[in-house]
């Protein structure tokens, strides 16, 4: 990371495959819950710029999207508390999304209404259409048993979590960057199956039954 400079985190389906690939046999999908790892490579100092200095970090909750990059002292008038970053930290919480919130207005002179937006609002565990995946490539396995095929692309696996913000403060001017590493683990879950019949030389094939009494 670099040093003295803001980070906002946030994540998206189509970053995790596993989880794509699950998604195109169900019909929503919905993110509940994030965790954010951070391990820093060094737990006494880093060093770079001529100097050593132990990183401080301040972190505050990002759920509007929020892409205005605040300086440390705008994290401290919010109520930021730094710590040092010398050994693992870990950030969890119920993920959002943000829905634009629209507007019609009538201003005076003009021929008629227009719409307008006026920022957006948080929203929590809503389920998200994963579009219809059937249509854009549909597959089947050997002996006619439907999926759908994950090389399949969607923009609905576009939607952006919200969301926290991040920065890692180093006294020494010139610092080099914050050595360590950031790992996010997301609980995904799925509802209503996308199923895609099968061919209709499976679907009607004829159906035979013993005679009773007989022997298979």
């Amino acid at each position: 990371m670099a040093p003295n400079q803001d980070y906002n985190y946030a994540f998206r389906l189509a970053l995790f495959d596993r989880a794509v690939a699950v998604s195109k046999n169900f019909k929503y999908y919905r993110a509940k819950r994030v965790v954010w790892t951070y391990l820093p490579d060094y737990n006494t100092f880093q060093s770079g710029g001529g100097g050593i200095s132990l990183p401080q970090v301040s972190m505050l909750m990002n759920r509007t999207g929020d892409t205005t990059l605040w300086t440390s002292a705008e994290y401290d008038a919010q109520g930021a508390v730094p710590k040092q970053f010398a050994k693992k930290m870990v950030i969890a919480y119920n993920p959002n999304i943000c829905q634009s919130i629209q507007y019609i207005a009538q201003p005076t002179g003009t021929p008629g209404p227009f719409l307008g937006n006026i920022g957006t609002r948080p929203v929590y565990n809503e389920w998200i259409a994963t579009g219809n995946f059937a249509t854009d490539n549909p597959a089947t396995y050997p002996g006619g048993i439907p999926f759908l095929s994950p090389a399949t692309a969607n923009a609905n696996t576009d939607m952006l979590y919200q969301g926290h913000s991040m920065i890692f403060e180093v006294a020494t001017p010139g610092a080099v960057s914050v050595l360590g590493s950031v790992f996010c683990e997301v609980e995904w879950e799925f509802k209503d199956p996308l199923f895609v019949s099968p061919p209709s030389s499976v679907a009607d094939a004829p159906k035979t039954e013993a005679p009773v009494g007989a022997e298979a």
